[in-house]
């Protein structure tokens, strides 16, 4: 069994945020097998978590792409999940 799903995004070429996003971005994300990448990215995300702490944000409700924006957790998905970036 495999799966794959695309992520699109908006945003911005430079930090100006003043005006309507300009930049855009198409990644297909794929794998084998959906159960075992499900439990690997829980765990992955957890030693993630442990062991880059003080990489991570404090306090609040962050969504993962805030909360893990500065650490390897994307690194550590690359044995279970392939990221191909469409546009």
């Amino acid at each position: 069994m495999k799966f794959s799903f695309l992520l699109n995004g908006k945003g911005w070429e430079t930090g100006d945020q003043n005006w309507e996003p300009t930049k855009t971005i198409s990644v297909k994300v794929s794998g084998k097998d959906p159960y075992d990448a499900t439990v690997f990215a829980v765990i992955m995300s957890a030693i993630t978590v442990i062991k880059e702490r003080w990489n991570m944000p404090t306090g609040g409700v962050l969504m993962p792409g805030a909360a893990f924006y500065e650490t390897d957790l994307v690194d550590r998905l690359k044995d279970v999940f392939t990221y191909e970036v469409l546009k």
